[in-house]
């Protein structure tokens, strides 16, 4: 099992869909910091003619691409993660029936290897597609912007007054930064994992790779009471709705456990052709 694990995983990781995604991910980064370094000359053009301890410096962590959602480039991020999570490896499934691979590999390997071996590759390719432009862009932009701690009185950039790890935030951000990467890393495995289910019940691979954006878009719409459970109020590192953790880990695990147990479960009754 634990070869069928490293087979796909390294499939995953050095696909062609993997590499795409990744240099996506690092032109929406130098974008988004080519902008922020024009403004950033601006505010120290404007910041020399000021000198008033009221003028606070800009910092890093609320100028990131995830914090700042005055910006193209935020809305972006945040609205494509679910096709940056599925589109490295999320519909391999559909393909490898599709070419005959899977014919070929279980001459070597049992299902249930092939199947956690999926699963695994699917998830960490995933996260790894998600989280890559966040850590680019935090990368890029702090080789010139000072890693200070936020001001709260500054309006761009900062929680919302009813986000969670508010003292966190404000007194060590980088920890606040940790804790959002690894957020965004789970959240977009488990949507990809979701894409991989979807694609043993659909015959088009598109609809299989555009259904996590479309699970997020629908919840969105059916749970404008209860938005603490949309994936988008919680994949958000600004906060702009409030949400409580255990929400978040509820709905995390619903769409997880729905969806193993989906392609799980239409491949016990498939018959291999």
């Amino acid at each position: 099992m634990r070869n069928a694990c490293k087979v796909e995983i390294k499939r995953a990781f050095q696909s062609t869909a993997m590499k795409i995604i990744i240099i996506i991910g690092a032109l929406l980064a130098v974008w988004h910091t080519v902008d922020t370094y024009k403004s950033w000359q601006e505010y120290l053009q404007i910041r020399e003619q000021y000198t008033s301890p009221l003028f606070s410096m800009r910092s890093l962590y609320t100028e990131l691409m995830m914090m700042n959602g005055n910006e193209i480039q935020y809305v972006l991020f945040h609205n494509l993660l679910p096709l940056f999570a599925a589109f490295p490896f999320a519909v391999s499934y559909y393909t490898d029936r599709k070419n005959g691979y899977q014919k070929n590999l279980y001459v070597r390997e049992t299902r249930k290897e092939y199947f956690c071996g999926k699963i695994s590759a699917v998830f960490l390719s995933g996260g790894t597609a998600a989280v890559t432009p966040a850590i680019l862009d935090f990368v890029f932009l702090s080789t010139f912007m000072p890693a200070v701690k936020p001001d709260s009185c500054v309006m761009n950039g900062t929680l919302s007054p009813a986000g969670n790890w508010q003292n966190l935030f404000y007194e060590q951000p980088f920890v606040y930064f940790i804790i959002y990467i690894a957020i965004y890393f789970v959240g977009g495995g488990i949507l990809a994992l979701f894409a991989l289910a979807v694609s043993r019940w659909m015959k088009k691979s598109l609809l299989a790779f555009m259904s996590p954006f479309l699970l997020c878009i629908v919840m969105q719409l059916l749970l404008k009471d209860n938005r603490g459970f949309v994936p988008y109020t919680f994949l958000n590192m600004k906060q702009e709705n409030r949400f409580q953790i255990w929400q978040m880990i509820v709905t995390l695990g619903a769409i997880a456990g729905v969806s193993i147990w989906g392609f799980l479960r239409k491949n016990k009754k498939e018959e291999i052709l």
